[in-house]
């Protein structure tokens, strides 16, 4: 039992992990194609 514990614990920890990485990502390439996401909302790129 413990050994599960512990994978499910390493899986929630690892499932974190990658979504931050993923949302990281995401942000980068949408703000390359000039979409920015603050606090959720999506606000166009002011282009200068």
């Amino acid at each position: 039992m413990d050994f599960i514990h512990f994978n499910q614990k390493q899986l929630a920890v690892r499932w974190q992990v990658a979504e931050a990485t993923f949302e990281l990502l995401l942000d980068s390439v949408l703000s390359d194609i000039g979409i920015h996401f603050s606090d959720k909302t999506v606000i166009p790129a002011q282009k200068h």
